[in-house]
């Protein structure tokens, strides 16, 4: 286990010890205004503190504290202490659990100043001293001597708490530790360097210490390029792992034993999950370190991971419970991506007290029967007994196929079952980061992972209330809390539009046009003849009016939903004279395709950034060529039509194209949006003809 998970245990203890503050931390028998400690309390303070590195014997807590809790003892003066006593005592596992305490939870701010301060050159010197002296025989000396083992080890962590969060210690010190390190490193580099390969079976312990080191290089300042660069160099980093180094920040600590096929799966699993979900800096893997069984060291990390050592796609896991159909994917990826989202969980939600406690309010509604939850192939009270697991477990599904996890909540939710789907849109949310586009993965049985970026609409009080994926928009209906109360799924094609616009029953379809009140050219206008001739194929009559018409349309330019449901929206025309169109493609961000431009050109992009189509602004205004798109997007109960150039000939060419061509086989288009491409033919007339165009994106 990683030191780095039990900071939040360790400050959580902190209401159990304010009677010791009280106490100790303002007044002490020892309290002097001298900054130095009499030659009294040293001997004193050295035999409580021998006491508790045999075990915690109360008392000598009590004394112990009622001397380091006095802030008149400079840091000079702890200096001098702890390298008297270091000189003549090990630091034992017993006295690192005591010390943690005074050093950095309880008392005043100055006493954590100044022990800190003063700890620092005593446990440097515990470390480069055991280092230097026994550099010939380390591995058998830290074999044979439990003593200089622990000393050695929580020296190093120890070091690592110093520049936590929680420590007060100032950047001098800082840049004087980082600066330690790299000197350590390069004075032994037989011992340090990456590319030396311990036999963990005749040399224990060495792979373990360097990956501390490793650790602490990392944790200790900002990681700024230069930082980043000089740790590179320092501890000598190639290939596939610096690259995980230069792009994620994450040393990979495996005494060179992963495979290329490994390394590649850590880093493309890290390239496909948002950087700001998670603060992971360290990968060990213990079996390869030789820090198994009673060789195991826990290493002291801001945060780190340790997983398997299997080949990739040597087993593989079906992290789907019976009754839905299984899904297999690789156990190494599995497993790494599992720590990564225990990660994320302390790291994104716990550091946000809303969705912590809807997590525990979701383990809580859930209560002690699997099947209210995904991962329901465990004990009815297995993640109320261990809620740390709850939210990585989640993801062993949501990596390996999120659309099947969608399916098995919805399965479960018509089945009775609630709380499966409600978990769905909280992992949704987190991989949301509190945006409006979620991810879905899936990954294979050969450690392929793919990322699809998927769209999210929010109700009124921030909860996802639809998705949209696979050309279909999943919509739910939710309580105040955000809990689904029922859910419908629309799928949305072009050729949906056949039942939905040209045979939908009377009244069933509003063609919205731009109110030419408020336009600013007067060729907007033009847009109304696309509207004109799509509407003339309506087998029925339909409404017709402006976005300004009353009770339509919100302030915001979204559609009335309370007076419009069930229905079918065209609009024609782009974002610059039609509002509603401007706020389903910019702000709700519902529709496929988005615009964007600049200076001297107008482009069309998906919403993965990508740029289906670009024109310049000089060829759109020479009047003889224009792109333009037809899309088909849900919100929720209403379906949308939009059909709109980059000038108001693409709109026109639009109308026409769809009459003329799409019409006649409209089943045919199952793509969610298709653009095309008018280009004026030899006669150069500037009337968009069916033949001029031809289809260059669709998806």
């Amino acid at each position: 286990m990683f030191q780095g998970r039990k900071a939040r245990m360790m400050k959580g203890r902190l209401i159990s010890f304010v009677l010791l503050f009280l106490l100790f931390g303002m007044s002490g028998s020892e309290k002097s205004t001298s900054s130095e400690l009499s030659a009294d309390a040293m001997v004193e303070l050295t035999g409580y503190l021998e006491t508790i590195s045999q075990g915690w014997d109360q008392t000598a807590v009590d004394s112990a504290n009622a001397i380091l809790s006095n802030a008149s003892y400079d840091f000079d003066a702890w200096e001098d202490f702890f390298s008297e006593y270091f000189s003549n005592n090990s630091f034992t596992d017993d006295l690192r659990s005591y010390l943690g305490y005074p050093v950095f939870w309880w008392f005043s701010y100055e006493a954590h100043y100044n022990l800190q301060e003063g700890l620092i050159n005593p446990l440097i010197n515990n470390t480069e001293g055991i280092i230097k002296t026994y550099e010939g025989n380390l591995s058998d000396s830290l074999s044979s001597d439990t003593n200089l083992l622990q000393t050695l080890m929580n020296s190093l962590r120890f070091l690592n708490d110093m520049v936590r969060p929680f420590a007060v210690i100032n950047e001098t010190s800082k840049n004087r530790i980082f600066n330690f390190y790299k000197g350590l490193v390069n004075t032994y580099p037989n011992f340090l360097k990456k590319e030396v390969t311990f036999n963990v079976g005749s040399e224990p312990y060495l792979a373990t210490v360097r990956a501390q080191v490793y650790a602490n290089l990392r944790d200790t300042l900002p990681l700024t390029l230069e930082i980043k660069s000089e740790t590179a160099q320092t501890i000598n980093l190639t290939q596939l792992h610096l690259n995980t180094w230069n792009d994620f920040s994450v040393l990979v600590c495996d005494n060179n034993g992963f495979d290329i096929k490994q390394l590649d799966v850590i880093y493309d699993t890290l390239k496909e999950i948002p950087l700001n979900l998670h603060n992971l800096g360290i990968v060990t893997q213990n079996d390869l370190l030789g820090n198994t069984g009673e060789k195991y060291q826990w290493l002291a990390v801001e945060s780190g991971i340790n997983i398997f050592d299997i080949k990739v796609g040597s087993i593989t896991e079906n992290g789907f419970p019976n009754d839905v159909t299984p899904k297999y994917s690789d156990v190494f990826s599995i497993v790494l991506i599992h720590e990564i989202n225990h990660v994320v969980d302390a790291w994104w939600i716990s550091n946000s007290n809303t969705l912590d406690n809807r997590k525990m309010d979701l383990i809580e509604a859930a209560g002690n029967i699997s099947m209210n939850y995904l991962r329901s192939m465990f004990t009815d009270d297995f993640f109320t007994m261990y809620p740390q697991e709850f939210f990585a477990s989640i993801s062993n599904q949501w990596f390996s196929d999120t659309l099947h996890t969608l399916e098995l909540g919805l399965t479960r939710f018509s089945n009775g079952y609630t709380e499966p789907i409600n978990q769905f849109l909280f992992f949704a949310d987190i991989y949301s980061a509190g945006g409006n586009q979620t991810l879905f993965y899936t990954l294979d049985v050969e450690g392929n992972i793919t990322k699809t970026i998927i769209p999210l609409t929010r109700d009124a009080n921030g909860h996802i209330n639809s998705l949209y994926f696979n050309r279909t928009r999943y919509c739910f209906t939710l309580d105040q809390q955000g809990n689904v109360l029922g859910f419908n799924s629309t799928p949305c094609s072009v050729s949906s539009i056949e039942s939905k616009l040209v045979d939908a029953p009377v009244d069933k379809v509003y063609f919205l046009y731009a109110d030419p009140v408020f336009m600013t050219r007067p060729e907007a206008a033009y847009d109304m003849i696309s509207g004109g001739i799509v509407y003339g194929l309506c087998a029925n009559i339909q409404h017709q009016g402006f976005n300004t018409t009353k009770d339509w349309l919100l302030d915001t330019g979204a559609i009335n939903a309370t007076t419009i449901r069930n229905a079918t929206i065209a609009m024609f025309g782009g974002t610059f004279p039609h509002a509603s169109v401007r706020f389903y493609v910019e702000d709700a961000e519902l529709t496929p395709i988005k615009e964007g431009w600049n200076s001297t050109h107008f482009w069309f992009e998906n919403r993965t950034g990508n740029r289906v189509a670009s024109l310049s602004w000089a060829t759109v205004a020479a009047g003889h060529e224009d792109f333009f798109v037809i899309e088909v997007f849900t919100e929720c109960n209403n379906t949308f039509l939009f059909i709109y150039g980059v000038d108001w000939r693409g709109t026109w060419a639009g109308g026409i194209y769809f009459k003329e061509v799409m019409v006649e086989n409209l089943s045919d288009y199952e793509k969610q949006y298709y653009i095309y491409h008018w280009v004026d033919d030899s006669d150069q007339d500037s009337i968009p003809q069916s033949p001029e165009i031809t289809m260059t994106s669709s998806g």
